[in-house]
C-alpha cells in the first residue's frame, strides 16, 4: 500500500511539473507573440527560443515546429538574416514531416514559409513550387474551397506577378477573390489585399483605369475596417499614385503620396520602412515634374532611414543609390552622380554576383551618365 501511495505521489508531482513547465512555455510563446506584434523582433525571437527549448524537452512538436517557424520568418522579414532563417525553416520542415507527416497543416505552413525566404531572396522558381506544395496539402485536408487555401492562392500570385507573369497571376487572384466572397463577404479587408494586387497586375499591363477602379475599391474597404488613418490605407495611397504618375497625372499622383506619407508617419513612426517607401515614390514622382531638389531630399530622407533599418547592403539601398545619382545627373553634378551611382552598383555585385542581370541594369545610368558627362564637356 505504501509503494502504491509512493508511486501516486511521485507520478503526480511529475504531471504537475511537466504541466508547469508547458505553461511557462505557452506564456513564453504568447510573450514572443506580442513582441513580434510590437515589432521588437529580437525580444521575439529570444522568447520564441525558450519556448521551443521546452517544448522540444516535452516532445511538443506541433509547437516547436510553430516556434521555429516564428523564428525564420522574423529573421527573413524583420532582421535580413536569410541563410539563417532557411537553415532553421529546412531543419524545421524535417522534423514536421518526420513528427507529424507530410500531409499536415503545420507542414504546409512550413513549406509556406520557406518560400517566402526563396521569394524575397529573388528565388521564384523555388518559391513557386514550395506554394504549391503548400497549396496541395492544404487543398487535400480542408478542400479547395478554404480561406488557407485562398492564401495560398494569392501568395502564388503574387510569384507569378514578380515573374512577370501576370495572366497567371491574376488567374490565382481571381480564384483567391472568388473564394474569400463566398467564405468572408464582400467587404472583408482580405479581399482589399486581393483588389489591390489586382489593381498592381493592371498597372504593370498598363490598364491605368481598371487599376484605378481596384485600387480605390481597396481604399474603401479599408477605411470601411481600419479607419482612414491606417497604415493599410496608406499602402492603397501609395498605389493610387504611382498609377497615377504612369498616367502622367503628376499633381494627384503627388496629392497621394503625401497622404501616404502623412498617414505612416502619424501610425508607424519617423523612422519606419513604410516612410522611406513614401518618401522613395514622392521623390521619383518630384523627379518627374522637375523639382529636382525636392526630389533630392526625398530621396535622401528616404535612404537616411533605409540605412538605419536595413542591412547596407540591401538592394533596395542600391535602388536608392541609384535614384540620388539620377538626381545629380539632372543637375549636372557629375561626380556626386558616379559616386552614387557606384555605390549602388557595388552593392547589387556584393548581393548578386557579377554575372546576374540586375548588375547589367545597374550598369546602364552610369554609362549614361558618364556618356552625357562627356558630351557636354565636348561643347
Amino acid at each position: 500500500m505504501k509503494f502504491h501511495l509512493v508511486f501516486f505521489i511521485l507520478l503526480f508531482i511529475n504531471l504537475t511539473t511537466e504541466a508547469a513547465d508547458t505553461s511557462q512555455a505557452h506564456q513564453y510563446f504568447l510573450i514572443a507573440d506580442s513582441l513580434s506584434k510590437a515589432n521588437s523582433f529580437d525580444k521575439s525571437n529570444e522568447y520564441f527560443e525558450k519556448a521551443c527549448k521546452i517544448f522540444t524537452k516535452k516532445s511538443y512538436w506541433k509547437r516547436v515546429i510553430d516556434c521555429n517557424n516564428h523564428i525564420g520568418f522574423n529573421l527573413t522579414v524583420f532582421q535580413d538574416e536569410v541563410d539563417r532563417a532557411l537553415e532553421i525553416l529546412k531543419s524545421n520542415l524535417k522534423l514536421s514531416i518526420q513528427k507529424l507527416g507530410n500531409n499536415n497543416l503545420r507542414t504546409a505552413h512550413t513549406y509556406h514559409k520557406i518560400a517566402i525566404v526563396f521569394y524575397l531572396s529573388g528565388y521564384y522558381d523555388v518559391a513557386l513550387a514550395n506554394y504549391k506544395q503548400s497549396l496541395n496539402i492544404r487543398t487535400n485536408i480542408l478542400g479547395d474551397k478554404s480561406i488557407d487555401v485562398a492564401k495560398s492562392l494569392n501568395n502564388i500570385g503574387i510569384v507569378h506577378e514578380a515573374k512577370g507573369a501576370y495572366d497567371n497571376a491574376l488567374k490565382n487572384y481571381f480564384s483567391a477573390l472568388k473564394i474569400m466572397r463566398t467564405k468572408l463577404g464582400a467587404s472583408h479587408p482580405a479581399i482589399a489585399k486581393i483588389y489591390n494586387n489586382i489593381g498592381v497586375i493592371c498597372w504593370y499591363k498598363g490598364e491605368f483605369t481598371k487599376s484605378l477602379e481596384y485600387h480605390k475599391q481597396a481604399v474603401k474597404f479599408k477605411i470601411e475596417n481600419y479607419g482612414p488613418e491606417h497604415p493599410r490605407v496608406a499602402v492603397s495611397y501609395n498605389n493610387l499614385g504611382l498609377v497615377y504618375s504612369d498616367m502622367g497625372a503628376l499633381d494627384k499622383a503627388v496629392d497621394y503620396y503625401k497622404k501616404a506619407l502623412e498617414i505612416d508617419r502619424a501610425t508607424v513612426g519617423t523612422n519606419h520602412p513604410y516612410v522611406a517607401t513614401d518618401y522613395n515614390n514622392l521623390g521619383s514622382t518630384l523627379n518627374l515634374q522637375g523639382k529636382w531638389y525636392e526630389a533630392l531630399k526625398s530621396y535622401r530622407l528616404s535612404l537616411e532611414i533605409r540605412l538605419q533599418t536595413l542591412n547596407e547592403n540591401h538592394p533596395v539601398i542600391a535602388s536608392n543609390y541609384s535614384n540620388i545619382g539620377t538626381i545629380y545627373a539632372r543637375l549636372h553634378d557629375w561626380e556626386n552622380a558616379l559616386y552614387h551611382q557606384n555605390l549602388g552598383l557595388n552593392i547589387v555585385i556584393a548581393v548578386f554576383g557579377k554575372k546576374h542581370p540586375t548588375v547589367g541594369e545597374t550598369y546602364k545610368p552610369l554609362e549614361i551618365i558618364l556618356e552625357s558627362s562627356l558630351n557636354l564637356r565636348k561643347h
